[in-house]
């Protein structure tokens, strides 16, 4: 019987995509092996006032952190065991030492954008040495070797769940002000309806600071119910609300946030923002309820006096969310690199 194969996997510190991304590769029958970047241990304290006055101050220290683990980990490994394929998880920016060792050691190199080029052009510092790209934003295509492959979502993880009596509705992401404003036009137009007087309504999500965060001034009968939270928790609370509201950031131009499967995953009625590309992975109307800022209050009411509607969009979109896990993306990364070598 031939060897297994085996994946180097280069990533950050994100156990929601590493965790369901290694089990993808072992169960297409390769082995696995990580090597994890984050931002160094210093006070949260001090790293949240140094991102509130400095922005970048959070990718220059990631950028070392990244550099470090190439140098004193990845190079090392590529040197000695070197495997049949490296994938790199949300690149960062590469010293020039690194970058041609690791063009040195021949490996075939792919890499998976987690956000648009036109928000972090640094993950595309290995774009050279790369055999394939994955692109969550299709304006970032540049030639035959890129594909426009979203993120999936751990099916394991976000999953139908009834053990809570949940909200009626929830909103959810980011409210970071440059990638976000969009999002938070229509959450600050939910929170100062009337809906929240009528409903249980609420929002799980942060600016990225506690200082802005109390700068929305969301108050009661709207409920925060936490800036963020564990994987496990999110999902329950998602699965639990009788709709759930996914708007898209703003940078790029056709970028697909993985939520979009992951909340249709849990089996909810999922209402998102009409963006007409979005079709390409969900059909609107029956996998997901698309609003415009003209409909969305409307159409909020609507899906709440309608249950029958509700059942029959989270039915449809638990089965087209189930095309969208991280299994399913590793069987294409698997099915591309055998093309390589055939």
């Amino acid at each position: 019987m031939p060897d297994r194969p085996t994946v180097y996997l280069l990533t950050y510190s994100d156990k929601a995509v590493a965790e369901p991304i290694m089990r993808g590769f072992e169960q297409q029958g390769w082995n696995c092996r990580q090597f994890v970047y984050s931002l160094p241990r210093i006070s949260p304290t001090i790293i949240g006032l140094r991102k509130l006055l400095d922005p970048m101050v959070a990718r220059k220290l990631l950028a070392v952190e990244y550099n470090r683990v190439i140098r004193n980990e990845l190079l090392p490994a590529l040197r000695d065991d070197p495997p049949d394929l490296l994938l790199v998880m949300k690149g960062h920016h590469i010293d020039r030492d690194n970058y041609e060792a690791i063009r040195g050691s021949g490996v075939p190199i792919f890499l998976w954008f987690y956000d648009s080029q036109e928000r972090f052009t640094h993950q595309g510092d290995l774009v050279p040495l790369a055999s394939k790209i994955y692109v969550i934003d299709r304006q970032d295509i540049a030639d035959d070797r890129y594909s426009w492959l979203p993120l999936g979502y751990d099916e394991q993880v976000y999953r139908p769940d009834n053990s809570d009596p949940g909200l009626d509705i929830l909103f959810i992401g980011k409210l970071e002000p440059r990638y976000y404003p969009t999002r938070r036009r229509y959450l600050m137009e939910l929170v100062n309806s009337d809906l929240p007087k009528r409903y249980r309504v609420g929002s799980i999500g942060t600016t990225g600071s506690r200082l802005r965060d109390r700068s929305l001034s969301i108050k009661p009968p709207f409920q925060w119910l936490a800036p963020r939270m564990p994987p496990d928790q999110y999902s329950v609370r998602i699965a639990n609300s009788k709709i759930v509201i996914n708007i898209h950031q703003d940078d790029g131009s056709m970028p697909v946030n993985p939520m979009l499967f992951g909340v249709s995953g849990c089996g909810v009625c999922q209402v998102v923002e009409q963006r007409e590309y979005l079709s390409e992975w969900m059909t609107p109307g029956k996998d997901f309820v698309p609003v415009t800022p003209e409909t969305y209050l409307f159409t909020l009411e609507e899906l709440l006096q309608d249950d029958e509607r509700r059942g029959n969009v989270a039915k449809t979109g638990y089965q087209t969310a189930l095309k969208h896990t991280f299994l399913e993306r590793i069987k294409r990364l698997v099915a591309d690199y055998n093309g390589l070598e055939s």
